[in-house]
């Protein structure tokens, strides 16, 4: 009688042992085929993804501070040419700080620059900004400076 009672509690063990290996490697391979579903959906969103840009025009509000290859534009107050995020309140709510590299200046020195020059500038929507006050916008998304006056 012991004998087969540890028999059948042997073999209802590996019974049971068997079923949770395969019940494990079956969620494995859902995971894996779920990864991989979404490894592919998110390399098509990131090809369809288009940068879009924005624009804006505004007057400058303090000296430009000119570095050697950074020229850091302030304004109190921009208005929007073009603003597919809609981030005109934010900019508008403190300021906003350009941190632009030179080589985005159109056609004209940052020494030109002054208080009360009405400039319109092009960057990347969504732009890198900070949260600072004002907010600052990096370099790197700044595509174009111009003057307009």
């Amino acid at each position: 009688m012991r004998k087969r009672l540890l028999m059948t509690s042997l073999v209802l063990l590996g019974l049971g042992l068997t079923a949770c290996g395969n019940k494990e490697k079956a969620d494995t391979k859902d995971t894996t085929a779920t990864s991989s579903t979404k490894v592919e959906a998110s390399k098509e969103s990131e090809a369809k993804q288009e940068v879009d840009e924005a624009t804006f025009k505004g007057v400058i509000s303090e000296n430009p501070t000119l570095d050697e290859e950074t020229v850091s534009l302030t304004f109190d107050k921009v208005e929007a040419v073009s603003d597919p995020d809609k981030i005109l309140d934010t900019l508008n709510a403190s300021g906003v700080t350009l941190l632009a590299p030179t080589k985005a200046l159109d056609g004209f020195k940052a020494e030109d620059l002054d208080v009360g020059s009405t400039i319109e500038f092009t960057i990347e929507s969504p732009a890198a900004m900070t949260y600072s006050i004002p907010p600052q916008i990096a370099g790197n998304s700044i595509k174009m400076i111009k003057v307009v006056d």
